[in-house]
């Protein structure tokens, strides 16, 4: 029996934002005006701060400043070239909506969707 290696070698995150689009959610934050005022800091490097932050548990603005600059080398991979001080943090949780978040999800189960099963037992199974 053989292993798939699709995913050999890549971090469980970086496994997780391959299933993003950046000029998606790029283009849905702008149509919500979510990069209005916006320099460097846009939904993209936005979303994968927040990510990156739910997957360390991390609760505070200052808890995810202090851990993405103690591993700045880890994210050049990512394209993160500015690590947000907690202001920035601070800024773009005021101005972005939650229903920038809510298309993203949206967006991402109406392309997923026919893999994914509510029911264990018909997994695999066509419906």
């Amino acid at each position: 029996m053989s292993k798939s290696t699709h995913f050999v070698g890549q971090l469980l995150y970086v496994q997780l934002l391959n299933y993003f689009n950046r000029d998606e959610i790029l283009s849905l934050s702008q149509a919500q005006g979510g990069e209005h005022y916006i320099k460097k800091f846009d939904a993209w490097h936005y979303l994968v701060v927040m990510l990156y932050a739910v997957m360390m548990r991390l609760d505070s603005l200052r808890e995810i400043k202090a851990s993405l600059f103690a591993n700045v080398n880890r994210f050049n991979h990512l394209g993160l070239k500015h690590f947000p001080c907690r202001s920035t943090l601070s800024d773009a949780n005021k101005r972005r909506d939650s229903e920038i978040f809510g298309s993203i999800y949206m967006n991402l189960y109406e392309k997923y969707r026919h893999e994914l099963y509510s029911d264990s037992r018909n997994c695999g199974q066509p419906k």
